[in-house]
């Protein structure tokens, strides 16, 4: 499976603008700066490149372990995790993930 993903960036660093297109049609030309890592236009917070690879990462590690559990014949009602990415001087240091679950039949030994 490939997806796509396009990325538009005008500008310099801190004064320019981007948009995010997903092939999905999830988010469409929806924009991004330097500003919405902090806040947005309105004084809002915004979503930036590092929060959406978080987000990513967590939600296909849900989806593989709800296959997994699958495999066990264990069938999740909720599995929530947590993603913290850590951003310092231009590069990702790491992305801790923390997940709660509910999974009927399972036990700590077992999982």
């Amino acid at each position: 499976m490939k997806r796509n993903v396009n990325a538009i960036w005008n500008g310099d660093g801190i004064d320019g603008n981007g948009l995010l297109t997903a092939q999905s049609g999830a988010f469409n030309k929806m924009p991004y700066s330097f500003k919405t890592r902090f806040e947005n236009d309105n004084g809002d917070l915004g979503t930036n490149p590092e929060e959406l690879i978080a987000s990513a990462l967590a939600g296909c590690f849900n989806m593989k372990l709800a296959f997994v559990l699958n495999e066990a014949n264990l069938n999740p009602t909720e599995l929530n995790t947590n993603a913290t990415l850590t951003f310092i001087d231009g590069s990702v240091i790491s992305i801790e993930l923390i997940l709660k679950g509910k999974v009927p039949n399972l036990n700590e030994e077992k999982f």
